[in-house]
């Protein structure tokens, strides 16, 4: 997808509830100032993820198809 003009690999996990955004593609985000839904997530093996924020993205795919993207780590 295209991010800030810029084209960047996503993989999107369809199985997800919620999804995990990467610090570099937190940078081109937006961070919100909303309360996130959830305050921790259960990771692989049980492990508890603590959720620090949600950002939203702008994109646009290659067939020029435009959206919006929000996800938290």
């Amino acid at each position: 997808m295209f991010v800030d003009d810029g084209e960047v690999e996503v993989k999107i996990d369809t199985c997800a509830r919620y999804s995990i955004a990467v610090a570099e593609r937190q940078q081109s985000g937006q961070r919100l100032q909303s309360a996130q839904p959830v305050q921790a997530v259960e990771g692989l093996g049980g492990t508890t993820l603590r959720v620090d924020g949600v950002w939203r993205f702008q994109m646009a795919t290659a067939f020029d198809q435009h959206g919006r993207c929000i996800t938290g780590p």
